[in-house]
């Protein structure tokens, strides 16, 4: 946003909506106006019923790192109204606007020349960052993601949100000691603020050692945000951990009160009340948030429902759903939770006739779900296929269903079929990850040579991927098993010895990729025991014990 095309639209009688972002949040507010004596612009928070001031020079300042971005509409017999405008960055969002486009179609290639667009544009501009990064996310690529938020931290150091995001791609990279180090040292920065104080508070609490320290961070944020409503639901934690139950019940319960629409937190606390045989007393409260909420909301029901089902009182949580339904009757989620529920305790006809009831009411997936689910219950296969593949006609990658049209094809044809299917699916979207994967856990009636040059072909698209070098070392050590199952040679046992080697080589890679990952430490484990290097396996697996105990 500039200056001078703001105070255009504004004297043109355009006003105009601004992207609002803060630590972990951010809205849209409209600018009706400006003031060019004080230098501020004249902003319309909806949450709010007076005029807020917002200074003009700062805002320009603040917003580099999201724009500012701003959106103006008019109905299209006022389009003059944005002659002569010329908007710097306009070229950047339309191009931008194309490749997510692309991405939400799973058309990739467009996407990448949208990109190479920009790059030729301006290859760091912000904007050009983010598609970059969006095409990574797409491609579950969280190295080259890292990598394209690192370039955003170089051009705007101070954003917090920024800073949060890359410590969830250390997390989800496995490398938590890096991310800790990393939110260590901006918390430790003299008045730290609290999102950042708040999400290393986050990334420790999973070490019960650290359950003090992880506290006492969140003491820090609460006394700077005492109704801060997540850091009070870590601190609950916290306090379970330690088995001071009744204090942190009583917190989980503060937090249902702060947060009284946030059903996870209203979850939470009737788990918590379950614990301590306070049940009766958490439904009693689910019940009144019923009576208080229910007319204006199906949440308050559901969640008693859910509580309902976790007592396994279904009979008490189809009751909920019915009179769910004299004030929400038209319920997407409701209608879906009450089918399912039918089909879970063996009521068909109830559950065939609320779909038939509700068909107007649900969408065509969660419909064809439904349906295939019903077919599922009465073992008409053909019938939950053909409802599978018109879902796929009007979702092509939806994933639960082509997961689970592969394994009616495994187990009712062949798994020629199953794999036959997937590759039809990955022409639609070559470089999926979970595509690739499925398709290498049904190859696995197929001879290891054809596995391995699958399992080579992933890691050609995903070379940053931990699962697909874990699933190399596997095929890969299966080989070695069949030839040290063979006639004793020399030859023989050289060429096991080097699958063997080759095998701890990518199961290696994968550990340096994901190093928290026990999947990749127990296979190391295994692949080193075979290779009778019992040091090295007894060192992978005392690690994978110390970071999974109950493994």
């Amino acid at each position: 946003m500039h200056p001078k095309i703001a105070f255009h639209l504004i004297d043109r009688g355009v006003p105009f909506t601004l992207s609002t972002v803060s630590p972990g949040s951010a809205h849209l507010q409209p600018i009706i106006g400006y003031d060019p004596i004080q230098g501020v612009y004249l902003v319309r928070d909806p949450y709010y019923p007076s005029v807020q001031d917002f200074l003009i020079d700062e805002l320009s300042n603040h917003g580099k790192s999201f724009g500012p971005r701003c959106m103006a509409l008019v109905p299209s017999d006022k389009a003059h109204l944005f002659n002569d405008l010329e908007f710097p960055a306009a070229t950047f969002y339309d191009l931008n606007f194309s490749l997510q486009k692309s991405l939400n179609l799973h058309q990739r290639d467009d996407a990448l020349a949208c990109l190479e667009q920009m790059k030729k544009q301006d290859s760091n501009h912000r904007l050009t960052l983010s598609g970059t990064r969006s095409i990574a996310r797409y491609d579950s690529d969280y190295i080259n993601e890292l990598n394209c938020v690192d370039r955003l931290l170089e051009a705007f150091p101070e954003d917090l949100n920024l800073q949060t995001e890359k410590s969830a791609l250390l997390e989800s990279l496995g490398r938590h000691q890096q991310q800790i180090s990393y939110l260590k040292e901006k918390a430790q920065k003299p008045d730290a603020h609290p999102y950042i104080v708040e999400a290393l508070a986050n990334a420790v609490r999973s070490d019960k050692r650290k359950a003090e320290y992880s506290a006492g961070l969140l003491r820090y944020v609460l006394y700077r945000q005492p109704t801060n409503a997540f850091a009070l639901w870590m601190l609950a934690g916290s306090f379970w951990d330690q088995e001071k139950r009744q204090k942190a019940f009583e917190l989980y319960r503060l937090c249902a009160c702060l947060e009284d629409k946030n059903e996870a937190y209203i979850e939470t606390y009737f788990k918590a009340a379950r614990y301590l045989k306070l049940q009766d007393q958490a439904l009693a409260d689910l019940q009144e948030r019923v009576n208080k909420l229910g007319k204006k909301s199906f949440n308050p029901f559901e969640c008693l429902f859910f509580a309902y089902r976790t007592l396994n009182q279904d009979q008490a949580a189809i009751n909920t759903l019915l009179e769910a339904k004299k004030y929400h009757h038209k319920n997407e989620v409701l209608a879906k939770r009450l089918v399912e529920t039918y089909l879970a305790n063996g009521m068909i006809v109830e559950a065939e006739d609320t779909l038939n009831k509700n068909c107007e009411n649900l969408g065509a997936i969660d419909k064809l779900e439904l349906k295939a689910a019903i077919a599922s219950y009465n073992n008409d296969w053909k019938q939950e296929k053909a409802f599978y593949e018109e879902l796929l006609e009007n979702a092509p990658l939806h994933y639960k269903t082509i997961e689970s049209l592969t394994c009616l094809l495994g187990h009712h044809q062949d798994e020629d079929s199953a794999v036959s299917f997937v590759e039809g699916r990955l022409t639609l979207n070559p470089t999926d990850p979970n595509l690739l994967f499925l398709k290498q856990e049904w190859l696995f009636q197929k001879n290891s040579e054809e596995q391995e040059r699958f399992a080579r072909k992933i890691i050609s698209i995903h070379k940053n991927n931990s699962r697909a070098h874990i699933q190399l070392a596997f095929v890969l050590s299966t080989q070695a098993q069949e030839i040290a199952n063979g006639p004793t040679q020399e030859t023989r046992l050289k060429r096991r010895d080097e699958k063997l080697a080759e095998a701890i080589a990518n199961a290696t890679t994968a550990y340096q990729i994901n190093p928290l990952n026990t999947e990749n430490l127990l296979t190391l484990g295994d692949l080193y025991r075979r290779n009778e290097d019992n040091e090295s396996a007894k060192r992978y697996y005392q690690e994978a014990i110390r970071y999974a105990v109950d493994t």
